[in-house]
């Protein structure tokens, strides 16, 4: 019970911290370049019909979020707010998962929720928050799926989107996948390659080919 509250402080500390740039700041040009794609239709954006080096979920995204919810500089922000937050949770859950120590996965915590880096970049009208949190979802995926006895199905499933995802995000999304190959590699050096890792193998290659 302590270290839920622990969490809960620190997710909610993060939160406040992230909240003075996403309600003053104002918009800049990187960002300008956002707002004039996600204003193409859906279709062309999905197409890849734009000018921008990028691949188009990010941007398609945002087109949706902000036709329910407007074009407000607040509301632009918003989305990536609400991503950097839920990359919060997942930083938890994958720091739990790899270091069996609920207290070094607080700390690791407590780390991302003040790092500078990772406020600047939370409320950034640009697809950085949301591939922080793909990313780390997709490295939480391997993590189940490497220990899943039931049902691994679910988990490789998982992971092939979270490779997808990555993907069609960033280019930069291809260090996640090379990522998740380096973890493959060092939990299979020096012990037998199990189903667990040929999985693994599957999901990656088929999110690279969705």
């Amino acid at each position: 019970m302590t270290i839920r509250i622990a969490v809960l402080s620190v997710l909610l500390v993060g939160l406040i911290l992230r909240l003075p740039r996403t309600l003053n700041l104002p918009i800049w040009s990187d960002e300008y370049h956002t707002i004039r794609l996600m204003r193409l239709p859906l279709a062309d954006l999905l197409r890849g019909r734009y000018e921008e080096l990028n691949p188009p979920l990010y941007f398609a995204l945002i087109h949706v979020y902000t036709s329910v919810f407007g074009e407000a500089e607040v509301v632009l922000r918003s989305f990536s707010l609400l991503m950097a937050f839920i990359a919060l949770v997942l930083l938890w859950l994958v720091a739990r998962e790899l270091l069996h120590d609920e207290l070094g996965a607080l700390l690791a915590l407590t780390v991302a929720a003040l790092n500078p880096f990772f406020v600047y970049y939370a409320t950034e009208v640009r697809s950085y928050a949301l591939l922080s949190a793909l990313g780390l979802a997709t490295l939480y995926t391997y993590l189940r799926l490497r220990r899943a006895e039931e049902r691994a199905w679910r988990w490789t499933s998982l992971l092939a989107l979270g490779v997808a995802a990555s993907a069609y995000t960033h280019h930069f999304g291809l260090m996640i996948v090379l990522m998740i190959g380096v973890f493959i590699v060092v939990d299979a050096w020096g012990q037998r390659w199990t189903a667990a890792h040929t999985r693994a193998c599957a999901a990656v290659g088929l999110g690279l080919l969705l």
